[in-house]
């Protein structure tokens, strides 16, 4: 199974963000120490990305997705179904929202999309994938944990959500996923726990669902 996972940057003038996709980092990752036989490649950039997705067809590609990207992200989902229709695309990251009624709006306004992942991703990305291979693909009918897809009436079709236990979760730094990024100058982003304990209605984070911290082990962090 061949994955590629989008974390884009802006490439006008310069880089934007010029940080390292620590959330696909963090995907390939785990999802590399459940199933070690799948190929993950990371990107940053949308020009290589799409290129490549024409030279060599993946199964799924992910995109990881925030307000300075959404755009980006959506543009490219759609030339990617325009290359292939049977490549299968997934949108995560603080723009997908955790509401039914705005996940099964964004469904439906951007077909481009097949499957939606709010909240953290690892455990919802690795039932996917386990789903996929099982299935050949996406069987109709099924929930996922974690992943909201449309139904055949149009409906929601939504899993339930597990939380990952981030003792549990390798390093994109320690298991050499951002190697690559660090090399070609991405400045490095270290998170240390998740979670937030203010109720900010401006900011993604800002709900009950991230109203708690929960921190990486600290020796960890420090290596």
């Amino acid at each position: 199974m061949i994955i590629y996972l989008a974390e884009l940057s802006h490439t006008g003038k310069g880089r934007s963000p010029n940080v390292v996709p620590l959330a696909a980092g963090f995907l390939a990752a785990y999802a590399k120490s459940i199933f070690p036989d799948i190929a993950i490649t990371i990107y940053r950039d949308p020009d290589k990305l799409l290129k490549d997705v024409k030279t060599k067809k993946p199964d799924l590609v992910g995109f990881s997705m925030y307000a300075w990207s959404e755009r980006l992200c959506l543009f490219s989902a759609k030339r990617i179904k325009e290359i292939s229709r049977d490549i299968i695309t997934v949108a995560g990251g603080a723009s997908i929202d955790d509401i039914d009624e705005e996940l099964l709006s964004f469904l439906h306004i951007n077909p481009q999309i097949d499957v939606a992942c709010p909240n953290e991703g690892e455990m919802s990305f690795a039932a996917l994938l386990e789903h996929i291979l099982a299935y050949k693909g996406l069987k109709p009918g099924l929930k996922i944990d974690g992943c909201a897809r449309l139904a055949k009436d149009g409906t929601l079709l939504r899993g339930y959500y597990r939380r990952p236990i981030l003792s549990e979760l390798p390093s994109p730094y320690l298991s050499g996923w951002m190697d690559e990024f660090l090399a070609d100058k991405y400045m490095p982003v270290i998170q240390s726990m998740r979670g937030c304990p203010y109720r900010c209605s401006f900011c993604v984070s800002g709900n009950s669902q991230w109203s708690h911290l929960f921190d990486f082990d600290l020796e960890r962090v420090f290596c």
